[in-house]
């Protein structure tokens, strides 16, 4: 359902744009403030972005192109390989919209 779904392009899209303009237009905010929000754009741009299309498509690929009735002797390697992936994508998305929420609370 997740690969090639426009709606989860769509968020990641978005997730990666939308500090844009904050970053482009607040010239009245601190340095700590657009620090903060650049290095969430970053670790979103790595993380849940170029995770994804780097190395959790070709993985998913891999797993789906298996036969599940004989599957091959590296698919518990894969199986194991996607969880991580997905893993880091997790903790990098989250660390991503910890950093924007402090940049929030820093302009407060």
């Amino acid at each position: 359902m997740g690969k090639g779904n426009p709606i989860v392009a769509g968020v990641l899209f978005v997730g990666l744009l939308a500090p844009l303009p904050a970053l482009l237009t607040n010239e009245t905010v601190s340095a700590e403030v657009n620090i903060l929000m650049l290095v969430s754009l970053i670790v979103f741009a790595v993380g849940p972005l170029g995770v994804t299309v780097i190395l959790n498509l070709p993985t998913y690929n891999a797993i789906m192109s298996l036969d599940a009735g004989k599957p091959a002797e590296y698919w518990v390697d894969l199986r194991r390989r996607f969880y991580r992936l997905n893993l880091l994508r997790f903790i990098t998305a989250t660390t991503a919209f910890v950093l924007l929420i402090s940049a929030v609370v820093a302009q407060l």
